[in-house]
């Protein structure tokens, strides 16, 4: 009896990373779609009784974006066609075997407005990654996002995405590597830190670099063109306005207009009753062509002193936000992967209530051990 099922009636462009990520709790074997995907696909099961029990249960299957219905019908080996080559098992070996970097490529995005589409494809990703630090200015306190992505786009349909951790590119590679998005299955790899750095620098001769600046405390849903018009009097080349009612956003101007707008700013101003502020956005960037606004006038508060709290028994491919979900109300500093399981920085006068109510909270379908680390900080 076979344990091959023929998937028919899918959308454009289907591999078998997508079939994988829809049905991955069955007992899949092996799946086959066309090179470049397609409306076909054989699954192959583990027993022929899972894929008759497949083939029952999905046929009409809503399968997609669009919702058209799939039809199942059992098939055999030989009938699968030589030109069917896109395999998952390639798909899980490509993607659990990653290089060591900070930068992802991304391709599969729409030829149009591919570097929108990109900011888009990622916002949940800033949301989850984002490691604040709390300032204060003087005016107010302010939280200013740490680790920020950078977004270049080498040519159409293709990004690059950097980020501050290689755990958080595996994370961009894991969350995106295959899914289908916009009538397209999204391909994501790590790659050499230089593709990116290429693209930062091979700029046209006399033409100045971007700078990138931070905005804070601006009101909940603010326009880019209520932005424009705070900075009316420079010339702005670009505007990211987070989605979500973020409270910040970022500015892209020129280094000359950067110096001037951080000297003009100093200190902060008042927009509709509320403290803005000014600064760099990334502080890992080499600043030394742009003046850094002068310090605060008013001393910044000293930090808590942190404890570092060892998480075990995490499930496979958990990511950073579910971290931050099982610490939520506590003060968290820092998250960092291990194999296995991740160290995670919290307030020091926070540790014994995290290890009374932390330990045996569910992540996934496992319930975690949390611990004082013993590693030095």
């Amino acid at each position: 009896m076979s344990s091959i099922v023929a998937i028919n009636h899918l959308p454009k462009y289907t591999k078998s990373s997508v079939i994988f990520a829809t049905f991955n709790k069955h007992a899949i074997k092996e799946i086959y779609t066309n090179k470049d995907g397609g409306t076909v696909a054989w699954v192959a099961f583990e027993t022929p009784e899972a894929a008759w029990k497949f083939t029952e249960e999905y046929d009409g299957y809503q399968f997609g974006p669009c919702g058209q219905k799939m039809l199942t019908n059992m098939s055999t080996e030989a009938e699968i066609p030589d030109h069917a080559t896109n395999l998952l098992s390639k798909f899980l070996h490509e993607r659990e075997n990653q290089i060591m970097s900070h930068t992802v490529k991304i391709t599969g995005l729409p030829q149009n407005k591919t570097l929108r589409n990109l900011n888009e494809l990622l916002e949940p990703f800033i949301g989850d990654h984002f490691s604040w630090e709390q300032i204060n200015a003087g005016l107010s306190d302010y939280h200013e996002p740490i680790n920020i992505l950078e977004y270049k786009s080498p040519d159409s349909g293709i990004g690059l995405v950097r980020v501050a951790e290689p755990h958080m590119a595996k994370d961009v590679v894991w969350r995106t590597a295959g899914i289908y998005w916009k009538n397209e299955t999204l391909g994501a790899m790590c790659v050499p830190d230089e593709e990116m750095d290429e693209l930062l620098v091979n700029k046209s001769e006399g033409e100045a670099k971007d700078v990138k600046l931070f905005l804070t405390g601006i009101p909940p849903n603010t326009s880019s063109t209520e932005v424009l018009n705070i900075l009316k009097d420079y010339p702005i080349r670009d505007i990211h306005m987070p989605s979500g009612g973020k409270q910040f956003c970022f500015v892209f101007v020129a280094q000359a207009d950067a110096n001037k707008i951080l000297s003009h700013f100093d200190g902060g101003f008042r927009y509709r009753g509320r403290n803005i502020r000014i600064s760099l956005s990334d502080k890992n960037k080499n600043k030394a062509n742009v003046l850094p606004a002068s310090k605060p006038r008013v001393l910044a508060a000293p930090k808590k002193t942190m404890t570092d709290h060892k998480v075990n028994n995490l499930p496979y491919g958990v990511a950073e936000s579910n971290i931050r979900t099982v610490f939520e109300g506590f003060t968290v500093y820092k998250v960092v992967f291990k194999e296995g399981h991740a160290f995670v920085g919290i307030a020091t006068d926070e540790l014994d209530l995290a290890l009374n109510e932390l330990p045996g909270k569910q992540v996934g379908d496992r319930k975690i051990n949390v611990r004082v680390s013993e590693r030095k900080r």
